[in-house]
């Protein structure tokens, strides 16, 4: 480990915790729980091409679990997934497809509005993360990550009606484990034969597969790499917007694994900022999820279908605040 990657990782994570949720005891009250059992999904996507409508509300609650050694359990069990359906166990510091910008504004006048957020200044910490369906290698179908996801421009009445808006949009990414033959993985595993210097990028052994780092805008731009960890050991995972606002960091176990910086390139996924990395100035939210996709956005036949259980979990959610 680099000194100077040890140094700052001290500094991110000795920021203030502003909001934490512990999942190894009941339930916590505050955290956003987005739980539907085969259901159909609308959502901001999908341009109003299915009518039913789960993205704000759970048909069958309480699918995510409590353990008191691994916390929040967001397994997908096997047989749980069938086609044309959508099943999901999701939680996360804030409610799922909010508009920040007005949270953003209120932040500027009140450094300590929003704690539920990350926001130039905040880091988001994962702490006890185990992906044992890292494992299964090519037998691992579901998508399951730790993330920060920034909306923008949303207007969910229209939406239910009619689909997204033009004005609406999507940034976000982190630790994110998808079907080694999504498109998405293909990619950083691509880019990680380029990436030789950067720490966790050699397999940890044959049949496990690897983690998906990346952040991206819909439309825009998507930077990634290639994570190689040990599914048998929890892990702390981080994600620091810095104060100034111009650089996203991603850590795994203290080391730095990915810099996404303002104005740099990226890989061109979209015409709308040219291949340039934008931030939006309003805030992430923190978001840890388990599905039976493919990454993709319709479920009509691209859902993955476990017939083994695709387990995961994690300790503890936290926001850490530098600004205070």
């Amino acid at each position: 480990m680099k000194k100077d990657n040890k140094t700052n990782y001290d500094d991110i994570i000795s920021g203030k915790t502003i909001w934490s949720a512990d999942g190894k005891g009941k339930r916590p009250e505050h955290v956003a729980y987005r739980e539907s059992y085969r259901a159909t999904y609308q959502g901001p996507y999908t341009k109003g091409k299915l009518l039913a409508w789960d993205g704000l509300r759970s048909n069958k609650p309480g699918m995510v679990g409590n353990d008191p050694k691994r916390g929040f359990l967001l397994t997908m069990p096997a047989g749980e997934a069938v086609a044309d359906s959508y099943t999901t166990r999701d939680i996360a510091s804030a409610g799922h497809g909010i508009d920040y910008q007005p949270h953003y504004q209120e932040w500027t006048q009140n450094k300590n509005a929003h704690p539920n957020l990350i926001l130039p200044g905040r880091t988001a910490l994962w702490e006890g993360v185990r992906f044992d369906m890292l494992n299964l290698g090519d037998k691992l179908l579901g998508t399951a990550g730790a993330i920060i996801q920034d909306w923008m421009g949303l207007d969910f009445d229209t939406m239910e009606k009619y689909g997204n808006t033009a004005k609406s949009q999507y940034t976000g990414g982190g630790f994110v484990m998808f079907n080694p033959k999504a498109a998405f993985s293909r990619t950083a595993r691509f880019l990680g034969r380029f990436q030789r210097n950067r720490p966790f990028n050699k397999p940890v052994r044959k049949g496990v597969a690897g983690l998906s780092v990346m952040f991206a805008r819909i439309k825009g731009y998507m930077k990634t790499a290639v994570l190689y960890i040990d599914p048998d050991i929890p892990h702390e995972l981080a994600c620091h917007w810095s104060e100034d606002g111009k650089i996203i960091s991603f850590w795994c176990d203290g080391e730095n694994i990915l810099n996404v910086r303002e104005g740099s390139v990226a890989i061109p996924i979209g015409i709308r900022t040219r291949a340039r990395i934008r931030f939006h100035m309003c805030g992430f939210h923190m978001d840890c999820w388990q599905d039976n996709g493919t990454g993709g956005t319709d479920v009509q036949g691209a859902a993955g279908h476990p017939d083994i259980d695709q387990v995961y979990s994690i300790e503890t959610l936290k926001i850490l605040s530098n600004n205070e």
